[in-house]
């Protein structure tokens, strides 16, 4: 039977990959909406600041280096090298497919105007009909 029909969703995991250019002695800061993974991408010396909310230990990365960031995390990071770094963040997690648990809409409309302008062959609507 077709997923729609049964109630069940159909999930996908979507991922989102952020570039971020911090310049040298440049920091910044934010709340992660979903929990992923930064890497430093960069030369053999680059150096990445991290510190995470709550934590009292601080982070250095180096080029290559990759740390797990949780869901609802804020976390700040600071370039300590003498040149601009590329930082790689990548989020993901898994979401319903927009039309996974809807009918179709022209099924959705049919529905109403059956039980609107024939109650007796209508009969009484459930759910999102």
């Amino acid at each position: 039977m077709e997923p729609w029909l049964t109630g069940e969703g159909i999930m996908r995991a979507q991922v989102t990959r952020t570039d971020l250019t911090l310049e040298a002695g440049e920091q910044c800061g934010w709340r992660l909406r979903w929990g992923g993974s930064l890497r430093l991408d960069g030369p053999a010396d680059a150096r990445l600041w991290l510190t995470r909310d709550g934590d009292p230990r601080d982070y250095w990365l180096g080029a290559g280096e990759t740390v797990t960031l949780r869901r609802g995390e804020r976390v700040w990071l600071g370039n300590e090298s003498t040149r601009a770094l590329a930082v790689a963040v990548r989020t993901s997690h898994t979401a319903a497919l927009p039309w996974a648990d809807a009918r179709p809409a022209w099924h959705r409309e049919g529905a109403r105007l059956l039980a609107r302008w024939m109650p007796a062959l209508g009969g009484a609507q459930r759910g999102n009909c």
